[in-house]
This record gives structure tokens, sequence and C-alpha cells, in this order.
């Protein structure tokens, strides 16, 4: 029996009231695509390093480090609220060292003023 995302959902998600955020469906829809096995375990053993691994990568075919940092950072307070009893450090940790490695955007110039281009002629 194939699982939906809804049904994962459902399972994460602690009150049904509470919105579903892009980064959980994000997540849930790598589990129910590429790891069929993860589904019926209890949410806490879904996220391990190995298996943010294997999200990380699946996230780099579409973005950037610097996106799949976010996702991350977002993924991270997603479960610290949803289950606050287990210990995330590690997930922060890796959070931070992929958003270090990232490349940085470079810096825009500074527009010119009016009175700048009048003083030019």
């Amino acid at each position: 029996m194939k699982a939906t995302v809804s049904r994962d959902v459902a399972l994460v998600r602690t009150s049904p009231k509470q919105p579903v955020r892009t980064y959980e469906r994000r997540f849930l829809a790598f589990i129910s695509a590429h790891r069929q096995d993860l589904v019926e375990l209890r949410p806490e053993a879904r996220v391990d390093r190995l298996i943010v691994a294997e999200y990380i990568a699946w996230r780099r075919r579409s973005c950037g480090y610097g996106m799949v940092a976010v996702d991350l950072d977002c993924l991270r307070g997603a479960v610290e609220v949803d289950l606050p009893g287990v210990d995330w450090s590690w997930l922060l940790t890796l959070t931070k060292r992929i958003r270090a490695a990232a490349p940085r955007k470079p810096r825009k110039y500074h527009l010119v003023t009016s009175e700048q281009l009048y003083a030019l002629g």
C-alpha cells in the first residue's frame, strides 16, 4: 500500500489545525518518493544523519547550498517544535556548516543618486 504525502503530514503534525509548512511538505515528498521504508516509522525516526544527507543530495539537484541550508534550518525548527524531547543539535551544526560553505552572492553596486548624476553632467 503506497502512503500519500497527506497521510505522512498527518503523522508528523501534532495538531490537525496547524498549517503544513512548505519545507515539511518538501521533506515528506522526498520520503514518499525515495524512502518508502520510512513512511510507517514514527516522525523522530525519519530524521537522522543518513536520511538528511540523502535529502541534501536530492535538494541540490534543484537549488544551491544556500537554499538547502534554509530548508534544513526550517526543518530543524519544525521538528524541534513538533518533537521537543529529541536532541536536534546535530542538525543545527550541519545547517551552519552548509550555510558557511555556501557561495556568497556578489555585492550589488550602490545606486547613484540624482545629485551625483547631475554633478557628472
